[in-house]
């Protein structure tokens, strides 16, 4: 009998159709093609002026995952900043309340642009862990598939991804998946000469004013920036922090803490959804942050 969880028991033939297609981003493929053209080359103005860096040092990233409108050139900008690699490991929150503690995605993504494969061969790592193969969490949840159209139209099609939704955040969660990630990247190097890096997917402040929102999120930013996981948590809960990702977050960081002791991050880009709406009472923050090792 076969055990639960590996991935001989996965449905292959399984496909997550998109959910905020037509909503978020558009669902027309020459539509879409046309605008991240747009946002990357903007991603690559943004990118002269923020200085330069080595993408093959940056080991994941921070992305927005609102309506392109708003949060599109910061996630392009986000990742722009990555390295192609053999496989993307997302980590959204969960929005919809569906699904286990932490569940993992084991469907082919389906976009406008094509169709991206799942990593199967990594959830042998997970075993026995609080992360568990199920689909019920991703099946309306959107911050991990605005990630995707950004990675198709990057890296043509020519990677693999690893979707993780986050039903609980907590900090010793986050550590644990963390060390695990850590080791896949090890691991997958050293026996498969295969890349990993991580998309942490996260808005920041929620409905404050643009002043309110820049003074918490660049708070939020510095323990990113200083890969401090427990001042990040700090930070969250002293200022009542509205990020809905830091969970994510905090996985990307104690990951890159573990392969490299002074692992560190760098803004690439700020911006707030009052920048497009004109209403800078009520915004919504996005950064788009690399972490290097």
């Amino acid at each position: 009998m076969k055990k639960a969880g590996f991935e001989s028991d996965f449905d292959i033939k399984n496909i997550r159709a998109p959910v905020v297609s037509g909503k978020f981003y558009s669902d027309d493929e020459g539509k879409l093609k046309n605008w991240l053209k747009m946002a990357f080359l903007k991603a690559e103005e943004n990118e002269r002026e923020c200085g330069d860096f080595d993408k093959s040092d940056s080991l994941g990233v921070v992305s927005p995952h609102a309506g392109f409108i708003y949060s599109g050139e910061t996630a392009a900008s986000a990742i722009n900043a990555l390295s192609p690699a053999d496989t993307y490991i997302l980590i959204g929150p969960n929005h919809t309340g569906y699904g286990t503690p932490v569940s993992i995605s084991y469907s082919a993504w389906n976009t406008p642009l094509g169709t991206v494969n799942c990593d199967l061969s990594l959830f042998k790592y997970f075993e026995n862990t609080i992360a568990k193969p199920d689909e019920s969490a991703h099946l309306f949840e959107h911050s991990l598939e605005v990630q995707i159209p950004f990675l198709q139209y990057k890296f043509k099609n020519d990677f693999k991804i690893f979707p993780i939704c986050m039903g609980t955040q907590k900090i010793d969660v986050a550590k644990d998946l963390g060390k695990i990630i850590a080791d896949i990247v090890i691991k997958e190097k050293e026996e498969n000469n295969k890349t990993i890096k991580i998309i942490a997917s996260s808005d920041l402040s929620h409905y404050v004013t643009a002043e309110k929102a820049k003074k918490i999120d660049f708070e939020i930013i510095e323990n990113v920036l200083k890969t401090n996981t427990n001042r990040l948590y700090e930070t969250v809960e002293r200022l009542n922090a509205s990020a809905c990702g830091f969970g994510p977050i905090a996985i990307l960081i104690e990951t890159a803490k573990r392969l490299n002791e002074n692992a560190s991050g760098k803004l690439i880009k700020y911006t707030n959804s009052g920048e497009v709406s004109g209403d800078f009472e009520a915004v919504v923050g996005y950064a788009a942050i690399a972490v290097f090792i």
